[in-house]
């Protein structure tokens, strides 16, 4: 683990945050070239909030009121199962404010990328 904690900070482009290390659920994978250790790389298990499927009748501020409700909810259930982050994916800018305002997201500078395990099972 020296190696590790030597090598996250020195990585270029790291998008290494030391807060990961006190989370119950993170585990790190090493990769090896022989008997040469070659990368670390941490892995969490999160919750990702995405889709929202608003009533079209209902007004703005009982949409707030439930996406407010609802995130709500998932932190709680992400505590229960001890899950330390939450992510949610919009590209509604008033979704993004109020998320951001009553929720104490933060918006993150990184792409973000996904992977369908399912895809990999048709190929």
């Amino acid at each position: 683990m020296k190696d590790l904690a030597a090598w996250l900070p020195s990585t270029p482009s790291n998008l290494w945050d030391p807060d990961i290390f006190q989370y119950p659920l993170t585990t790190t994978n090493v990769a090896f070239r022989r008997d040469q250790l070659i990368t670390f790389m941490p892995m969490q298990l999160v919750t990702m909030l995405e889709s929202l499927a608003h009533n079209p009748e209902a007004s703005e501020l009982d949409r707030a009121q439930a996406v407010k409700e609802l995130v709500r909810s998932a932190i709680t259930q992400s505590r229960d199962r001890g899950v330390s982050e939450v992510y949610f994916i919009t590209n509604e800018p008033t979704i993004a404010e109020l998320a951001k305002r009553h929720a104490q997201f933060e918006e993150l500078p990184h792409r973000l990328l996904r992977l369908k395990i399912a895809s990999l099972e048709k190929s």
